[in-house]
């Protein structure tokens, strides 16, 4: 009964957790829709969908695929600021209820503690991007989503969450691609799933319209792509820093064969390992790549990595004398307090400061779940590493 009643409390305290900030930045919201808020050109997007005008400005303006205009209509359609009070609290809900989710998969017999100490190490990393309403939110929320199906083998759902992922941001392909290493079964649902999604814009515009938008997409991405100003979050953010920026060639060639390492490593140590630690270092890698080698991160953008962040020390410190759990305790408490804390005194503090902890974090990944597999594969009686 005292176990019980821990549980209890801890769970209580992990939704507070959640429900405060989110209750402070719909307040804040309501009283001044237009401050600190990314939602008007989200909300630009759609009119200019449903007038049938160009989506893209540029890389200073809206950079998505022309499937985020049609997810944020039903906001949209809502008066200012209620669309926006709930945009924000849909995803913030929703990585909380990842958070209740992960808890169960990992410890269910201390379910409420593994809450309460999972949201504990997220919503640090979340609070700036769901007080801006950005997409970043939702696009993390329904990734962590993503494998939190693909661990329960709701393959459905699963396949569902990947494609709306990409319907958001165009990054969710990294996790649609490496999912099926994992779980193979998924490929035959994403052959009948790809194609939905690309018809679905014809659905609801005219042919000659959609065309010229998904046209216009890729010029914009690859506009993106170019973008090198030392204001951005990525590994090139280290060299901007530090030494001679990679240019754009180096970037790209990096960025494919990191790719494919990510990929080889998951076919050949992730899928080995045993859950929850397989999903745990499937998002981690996943959610990593964006952050290095998406070339528009911003600070902010670190919420996409959180639910690793949380998922991987989570598991790790089911044994609380495990130092890599602590030590990824400690990449979040860092990647959360420094950047904004010291930002007078170290202004590009929170350009390099992030992907180097990402690195750090990676590697962190690497060699946990290598010394999994080993150990498994001496106790199956084969060489091991």
């Amino acid at each position: 009964a005292p176990g019980r009643g821990l549980q209890r409390l801890h769970t209580a305290l992990g939704v507070l957790v959640w429900l405060v900030p989110l209750l402070g930045i719909a307040w804040v919201v309501m009283q001044d829709p237009g401050k600190r808020t990314v939602t008007p050109l989200y909300h630009e997007a759609v009119l200019d969908w449903w007038s049938q005008s160009s989506l893209y400005t540029g890389p200073l303006g809206f950079n998505y695929l022309p499937h985020f205009a049609l997810v944020f209509t039903p906001f949209a359609w809502l008066s200012v600021p209620w669309g926006d009070v709930l945009w924000r609290t849909l995803a913030g809900a929703w990585l909380g209820a990842g958070v209740w989710q992960m808890a169960g998969m990992i410890d269910p017999r201390r379910r409420g503690t593994a809450f309460f100490l999972g949201s504990l190490l997220t919503i640090g990393l979340c609070l700036q991007a769901l007080r801006n309403g950005q997409a970043n939110a939702l696009f993390a929320a329904v990734t962590f989503q993503s494998v939190l199906f693909l661990a329960q083998r709701k393959l459905l759902p699963c396949t569902v969450c990947l494609l709306l992922a990409v319907a958001i941001k165009p990054l969710g392909l990294v996790l649609l691609l490496l999912a099926p290493l994992i779980e193979p079964r998924l490929i035959r649902r994403l052959l009948y799933g790809l194609p939905l999604l690309v018809l679905l814009p014809f659905a609801l515009g005219p042919t000659w319209y959609v065309q010229s938008q998904y046209q216009a997409a890729w010029a914009n991405l690859r506009s993106c792509a170019a973008v090198t100003e030392h204001r951005f979050a990525d590994l090139n953010g280290i060299f901007r820093e530090f030494a001679t920026p990679l240019s754009r060639t180096t970037m790209n060639v990096l960025s494919l064969a990191t790719a494919l390492a990510a990929a080889a490593f998951v076919l050949l140590v992730v899928r080995r390992l045993a859950p929850p630690l397989r999903h745990a270092a499937l998002l981690a890698i996943a959610t990593s790549y964006l952050m290095l080698f998406n070339p528009m991160n911003e600070l902010n953008s670190y919420i996409i990595l959180a639910p690793a962040l949380s998922m991987v020390a989570v598991t790790l410190l089911q044994d609380m004398r495990s130092r890599a759990g602590w030590a990824v305790v400690g990449l979040i408490l860092c990647l959360a307090i420094l950047p904004e804390t010291l930002r007078p005194v170290a202004r590009t503090l929170g350009l390099w400061l992030p992907p180097m902890l990402t690195v750090v974090f990676v590697g962190l990944v690497v060699i946990v779940t290598a010394g999994k597999t080993c150990n498994v594969s001496r106790s199956d009686g084969a060489s091991g590493c």
